[in-house]
C-alpha cells in the first residue's frame, strides 16, 4: 500500500522491545525512521486511521513432528509455564506463506538456504530440530533446520 498522505486524525503506535508493548509516537518522530520491511498494521474507519508499526519478534526451537497442509506442528522447548499450562508442548503454526524461507544447518555448519517451506517441510524427519523465526501474530519470516555447533 502506497500512501500519498497521513490524515490529520491518523493514530500511530510504533513497537517497543523495552517495554514489550506499543508506544503512541507522531508522524514526525516516526514516518521518516521506518526501517524497510517493518511489519505495518493499518486499522481504517471513516475519518480514522491507525497506523501500528512494527511487532515483537520471537523465535521458537522444537522438535519437528509433521508438515500437512502447509501447517507446521513441532514440540517446543523453552516455551514458559504459563503456555505449558495452558497448551502443552505443541506448538501448532497457522498455513505458511508459499515464500517463506528455509535455512538447513549441514553437520552444525553455518545456515544455508535449501528452499521454501512447501518444498522442504514435507520431506524433514521426525525429531529434527527446527526454530521458527516471526514477527507479530502468525507471520513466520524463516524456519532453520538443525542447530549450528559453536
Amino acid at each position: 500500500m502506497i500512501a500519498t498522505k497521513i490524515i490529520d486524525n491518523t493514530t500511530i503506535f510504533v513497537w517497543d522491545n523495552a517495554t514489550v508493548k506499543y508506544q503512541p509516537a507522531t508522524a514526525a518522530q516516526t514516518l521518516d525512521r521506518v526501517e524497510p520491511n517493518t511489519w505495518t498494521m493499518v486499522y481504517s474507519a471513516p475519518n480514522q486511521v491507525t497506523l501500528r508499526l512494527g511487532s515483537r519478534k520471537g523465535q521458537t526451537v522444537g522438535t519437528f513432528v509433521s508438515f500437512k497442509d502447509d501447517r507446521l506442528l513441532i514440540l517446543g522447548k523453552n516455551l514458559g509455564e504459563s503456555y505449558v499450562k495452558k497448551y502443552g508442548n505443541n506448538v501448532h503454526f497457522n498455513k505458511f506463506r508459499a515464500d517463506t524461507p528455509i535455512y538447513e544447518s549441514i553437520d552444525g555448519g553455518e545456515h544455508k538456504l535449501v528452499g521454501l517451506a512447501n518444498k522442504v517441510l514435507p520431506s524433514v524427519r521426525e525429531g529434527t530440530v527446527l526454530t521458527v523465526y516471526g514477527e507479530g501474530d502468525d507471520n513466520i519470516l524463516r524456519v532453520d533446520i538443525g542447530l549450528i555447533k559453536k
